[in-house]
């Protein structure tokens, strides 16, 4: 694991650690691993995650412009 993946990984635990109520946005530049880290850590840490592919979905709207994937938890 490369130190940028570790330490975004660690950013991930600490957010979900700190209870994860508010939503987490990951930015970079297109096709750093973004998508792939997000998947892997919901994986990895949840029973069940939602995975949303701006794609498939380019009816949304309310996408982040950036270059970013945002993140919820929502623990109703």
């Amino acid at each position: 694991m490369s130190v940028f993946r570790r330490t975004a990984y660690n950013k991930l635990l600490d957010w979900k650690a700190s209870n994860g109520s508010r939503a987490i946005m990951l930015e970079g530049a297109r096709r750093v691993g973004k998508s792939t880290l997000a998947q892997e850590f919901a994986q990895s840490k949840y029973k069940s995650h939602l995975v949303i592919d701006e794609s498939v979905a380019s009816e949304i709207k309310t996408t982040p412009k950036r270059g970013g994937l945002l993140l919820g938890y929502n623990p109703w």
